[in-house]
């Protein structure tokens, strides 16, 4: 089995998909080229962030019409202020597109795609670990934030953003700094720290499988889970 990814950003979305393939699927050798899957592998492609990630998706569609061994194809786009349908709606007409001006299927039939809307983004799956917010949160901006909407037991998913904030993502990523901060911990973009281990990953999977929360997230593991 090679998987092959291609996800929205070129740091933190890169990260944790490398690490949680590796946790869900760990026979799997990376590869840093599409060229190289073959036998047991898996690729994880940065996509230069939005808008071009989707202009990327034909160059993709291109690498698995000329490479057979690569069995499944991932596209993990940010929702941000949009829907997550109107997102996968986006991500799912230009696979089509580009499956179809490459000519995919002519080198590579049976290859399968898989439309990932992180939704609105991969911070708003990582607010769904409940072990990381504390119920009597020390600092005034988490408790501020934990009024607002309590990703505890909310799921964050729904939340919008403060009118502080312009956007729901920026939003998102400065709550969950401030989890990690009260933790004592740090998450950055380029070093997202505890949220690449394995069992910041398996909090995650409880929360989908026992609440319904991170719909999105869930979709995701889901189709894992059927690879395994």
């Amino acid at each position: 089995m090679n998987l092959l990814f291609l996800v929205e950003g070129e740091q933190t979305e890169k990260l944790l998909y490398r690490a949680w393939v590796s946790h869900w699927f760990p026979s799997l050798v990376r590869v840093t080229n599409p060229a190289e899957l073959a036998g047991s592998h898996y690729c994880v492609i940065g996509g230069g962030g939005q808008p071009h990630i989707f202009r990327r998706i034909h160059a993709l569609l291109a690498d698995v019409r000329d490479n057979p061994a690569i069995d499944h194809v991932f596209v993990c786009v940010d929702s941000e202020d949009a829907t997550r349908e109107e997102t996968a709606a986006i991500i799912g007409r230009t696979l089509a597109e580009a499956e179809r001006d490459t000519e995919a299927r002519r080198g590579n039939p049976g290859f399968r795609t898989y439309a990932v809307v992180q939704h609105c983004c991969v911070e708003t799956w990582l607010l769904g670990n409940r072990r990381l917010l504390r119920r009597n949160a020390q600092s005034e901006a988490l408790r501020r934030f934990k009024a607002f909407h309590d990703v505890s037991t909310e799921d964050p998913e729904k939340m919008s953003h403060l009118p502080a904030w312009n956007r729901r993502a920026p939003f998102h990523l400065e709550y969950l700094r401030e989890m990690f901060r009260e933790q004592g911990l740090t998450y950055s973009k380029q070093r997202p720290g505890d949220a690449l281990e394995r069992h910041y990953m398996d909090a995650l999977r409880a929360r989908c499988a026992e609440t319904g929360h991170l719909s999105s997230l869930g979709a995701l593991f889901g189709v894992f889970e059927r690879l395994c």
